[in-house]
């Protein structure tokens, strides 16, 4: 403890040094968002829908409709001319997005432009091309393997929601493949939400409690970079996460700010009875193992998920494992930098608690202690 807190300094630059290296790989991190991901291998159903793709090419069909009242003449099974320059228009331009193959455009007005059998044709395509009420038309298109296209997916159903958006009435696109990104997309962006969501409100509980906005900005700081340097690793270890991943930094936060928060507890009731760098040495040297070995037992929990024969959650058990033992490495060199003398000299050390140790207690339902002088009730014991 006492070598860490000497050589502190250069231990923080380090630390400084490997985030300057970390973030712009961390940046690269994708997820693999398809619906193989979700099953195992050995699944029977897996390997039905697998055995079906290899041989039809998979449901990758994204369906353009909307509502086109006068689509048909009176008692006939002809497509108006005002119909059909609207239809031919749209799948003219949704042939020329890339990520679709062109040659798989199918819609009404080319299926009844032949003129024999036309009622046979119309019965066939009715509930996929052609609404039961003859009202309604729709555009299939058949969506290429991102490996083929100039775009990503999200891209190219991102310029077919820009194409059925104009179309007048607006359309509405559907398909398995937009369905898979949405529910991706949906589950991406609330896990982002709820991490920043509960990273502010834990900021804001911490200065509460503390009173220091130094208190606030350190266990901040060791789950962002708890977080990136994770991401990193993944990506050199060439790891795609899957939809469950997005909760990793929710609970990284949830593990970095308590342990940051025991830590300074611990180092505050010090400071006020002994010299500020024995405080941090008695601090560490009491705290470290029981934060390794929290943090250790905790990872090791999480990786008994690797069992499971489950791709999401085999992914979930390594990175959750992963994250769990960078908590106590980026603790180990960010914390007895950032708790040093020349960041912050007064620290609120002389500040009186007594106040906000009768808040939680009223909060508690407990009674009130009595004040005393030489003995300071941590917040964390109160709570």
């Amino acid at each position: 403890a006492a070598a860490v807190i000497y050589w502190r300094l250069a231990i923080l630059g380090i630390a400084v040094i490997l985030t300057g290296l970390a973030w712009p790989i961390a940046s690269r991190l994708s997820f693999d968002q398809s619906i193989e991901s979700l099953y195992a291998q050995d699944d029977p159903h897996f390997a039905a829908y697998a055995r079906s793709k290899s041989h039809f090419g998979g449901d990758e069909f994204a369906i353009v409709a909307w509502s086109e009242p006068g689509l048909l003449g009176p008692d006939s099974t002809l497509i108006t001319p005002a119909s059909r320059v609207r239809i031919e228009k749209l799948a003219e331009q949704l042939a020329a997005v890339p990520g679709v193959d062109p040659d798989s455009v199918q819609h009404a007005a080319d299926a009844l432009s032949f003129p024999y059998k036309r009622d046979r044709v119309a019965g066939l395509i009715e509930g996929v091309l052609i609404g039961k009420d003859r009202e309604t038309t729709a555009i299939v298109v058949r969506l290429l393997p991102e490996s083929d296209s100039s775009l990503s997916r999200a891209e190219s159903i991102a310029e077919i929601r820009k194409l059925a958006s104009v179309q007048q009435p607006p359309a509405f696109v559907v398909g398995e493949p937009v369905q898979i990104h949405d529910m991706f997309r949906y589950v991406e962006n609330d896990g982002r939400v709820l991490f920043q969501v509960s990273l502010a409100l834990l900021a804001c509980v911490l200065f509460l409690l503390f009173r220091t906005i130094r208190w606030v900005i350190l266990p901040l700081v060791v789950v962002v970079l708890t977080i990136r340097w994770t991401e990193a690793i993944l990506v050199l270890a060439g790891v795609r996460l899957s939809m469950v991943s997005s909760m990793m930094n929710s609970l990284v936060t949830i593990i970095g700010v308590a342990t940051s928060t025991h830590l300074a507890m611990r180092f505050r009731e010090y400071a006020k009875l002994m010299d500020r760098r024995a405080a941090l040495v008695r601090s560490l040297a009491e705290l470290v193992p029981p934060i390794f070995w929290t943090c250790a037992t905790t990872s090791v929990g999480f990786a008994a998920l690797l069992s499971s024969s489950i791709t999401p959650v085999r992914s979930f058990g390594l990175m959750m494992a992963l994250a769990t033992l960078l908590v106590f490495l980026v603790v180990i060199l960010i914390a007895p930098g950032g708790m040093a003398r020349w960041f912050h000299p007064t620290d609120g050390l002389r500040r009186d608690s007594t106040r906000a140790n009768r808040w939680l207690h009223m909060i508690a339902g407990d009674p009130v202690p009595a004040p005393a002088e030489k003995h300071l009730v941590s917040i964390l014991q109160a709570v």
